[in-house]
């Protein structure tokens, strides 16, 4: 049902580069904002659709299916990519909600989308796994000598645009990836929860609330440059993806709902 909800849409200033935006429920249950700036919250199982407006959110639909209560929702050129990590399932959505496909995949604890839509997965087993377009059902992913890809100290991961992907180990330390197993230290940061390629090459890493919120560049010869500082008073980030439109999407609970950050910045 359309509807008009009271979150705001707040600009903040140019030299921070950002805008912020209330959100009326928790993002950690599930939240994607998409190349048409329209946003999709989960809350209680149920996704709602936003249209991202100039002063607020505007309710435009609700999914007619019902998911877990902890969802990972990446945006493609064909649709919402929802992965239940409670369900164990990952489905292509259209943008209306209408399902494309849906397979299994087993004990998921990661889940991210390469640049031709395919779904990476590090399983709860430290296995590699993927869901990609010639395929029905999610494989395990092989090494070059066919064996399979296992990473039990990967702490997060992201996807570079060649198919190689970047990794970060229990102690912080940041490794580029070839598909063949191959791996390259790229440099190490202690206060990284979250990373995410760089569409410049090298890797973003999310660091704080210790020290405050920053976004840091390192690139592949290791230097490392602070590319966005987020304000003083925002609550612990959570998430950190990004848009359909390839910006950074960061978004963090409150006590009231959520705030999310669109990031426009040079990687």
């Amino acid at each position: 049902a359309a509807g008009s909800e009271g979150a705001s849409l707040i600009t903040i200033a140019a030299a921070i580069g950002a805008t912020a935006i209330v959100l009326p429920a928790d993002p950690l249950q599930g939240f994607a904002v998409d190349a048409h700036d329209f946003a999709y919250l989960a809350s209680s199982g149920r996704i709602d659709k936003y249209r991202i407006g100039s002063n607020k959110l505007q309710k435009v639909q609700s999914f007619a299916e019902t998911f877990g209560p902890n969802l990972e929702m990446l945006p493609t050129s064909k649709g919402l990519i929802i992965v239940d990590y409670e369900k164990e399932t990952v489905g292509l959505y259209s943008y209306k909600g209408v399902r494309d496909w849906q397979t299994r995949v087993v004990l998921p604890n990661i889940a991210r989308i390469d640049g031709l839509g395919q779904v990476w997965f590090c399983l709860q087993s430290g296995s590699m796994a993927w869901k990609t377009s010639d395929s029905s059902e999610v494989e395990s992913m092989l090494g070059k000598a066919g064996d399979e890809l296992f990473f039990p100290w990967l702490l997060d991961f992201s996807t570079a645009p060649n198919g190689a992907f970047y990794a970060m180990s229990l102690d912080r330390q940041m490794l580029r990836l070839e598909r063949d197993g191959a791996r390259r230290p790229v440099g190490k940061a202690p206060k990284a929860r979250r990373i995410l390629a760089s569409k410049g090459g090298g890797v973003l890493m999310l660091e704080g609330p210790d020290g405050g919120q920053r976004i840091v560049h390192i690139a592949d010869n290791a230097d490392q440059k602070t590319i966005w500082t987020a304000p003083a008073d925002i609550p612990k980030i959570e998430i950190f993806g990004r848009t359909g439109k390839g910006h950074i999407l960061l978004a963090a609970k409150t006590d009231v709902g959520g705030l999310a950050y669109i990031v426009e910045v040079a990687e």
